[in-house]
């Protein structure tokens, strides 16, 4: 993936986790509230898993809690297990008091 596209993914997600958290109730599976999106967000997990893995490495760091929010409830739902984005959910639910239950929850 070029950086273009890369940058382009990245941005598409910010935008998407912010109108997410915004409109879907904090409790709702997001496969059934969001099924484009979690749709996508399945399909960079299989096609190119280093890329999916990036993806939600920045977005995990963003500056905006609902972005954080909403990867975590992305990832949640996705129910894939990756060892180096569980590292970084704890390191978020060390560090984030106000998303620690849904970092834990995620793991």
């Amino acid at each position: 993936m070029t950086e273009e596209k890369f940058a382009y993914e990245v941005d598409f997600y910010r935008q998407a986790l912010i109108e997410t958290v915004a409109h879907v109730a904090p409790d709702a599976s997001w496969k059934i509230e969001v099924p484009a999106l979690f749709a996508r967000f399945e399909t960079l997990s299989r096609d190119n898993f280093a890329c999916y893995r990036q993806v939600s490495a920045i977005l995990l760091e963003d500056e905006q809690d609902e972005v954080r929010l909403g990867i975590i409830k992305l990832l949640q739902s996705t129910e894939r297990r990756d060892t180096t984005l569980s590292a970084l959910l704890v390191l978020l639910a060390l560090k984030q008091k106000n998303l620690r239950a849904e970092a834990l929850s995620a793991l």
